[in-house]
């Protein structure tokens, strides 16, 4: 018989995988959610629009923990939520050579070497993690639509 090894499988995992399969259809986006106004209409936004978003919260013990209120405007928003910790990276990256350059009489500009270093590296390893296809901010980005290049 040809199919002798398979055996037929559950309905409760049968509906899991249904679900995963339909999950699958959607977009799924990676958004960085402080819990303020600009990150939550960001959420909400994307969740609209049909994706599946994951907010994640850039928490350091360098500055007070606030992921509280970011984790529960993703509950009223109906996203998922997790914290990821930047206090080495935060640290190593952009407080030192802050510190450094302003002992040398330099005026830094710390968000110059955070964006790229920190935040935004974080949150690509995050959506490399789950297989997201896009990243996605309540701040720093302008989108527009060139008919020229079709992009």
């Amino acid at each position: 018989m040809l199919y002798s090894g398979i055996k037929p499988l559950a309905a409760q995992e049968t509906a899991r995988i249904a679900a995963e399969t339909e999950r699958r259809k959607k977009p799924r986006v990676v958004l960085g959610l402080s819990g303020g106004v600009d990150s939550c209409v960001s959420a909400l936004l994307l969740k609209n629009a049909g994706c599946e978003v994951l907010g994640v919260y850039l928490k350091s013990e360098l500055f007070k923990d606030e992921s509280a209120g970011a984790r529960l405007a993703a509950e009223d928003i109906g996203i998922e939520f997790k914290t990821a910790d930047i206090s080495a990276s935060l640290f190593e990256n952009v407080c030192r050579p802050f510190v450094e350059e302003y002992l040398r009489g330099r005026t830094p500009n710390p968000c110059a070497r955070c964006n790229p270093l920190v935040k935004f590296k974080t949150l690509f390893a995050e959506a490399d993690a789950i297989g997201a296809e896009k990243v996605a901010t309540g701040h720093y980005a302008k989108i527009l639509f060139v008919s020229e290049q079709n992009r």
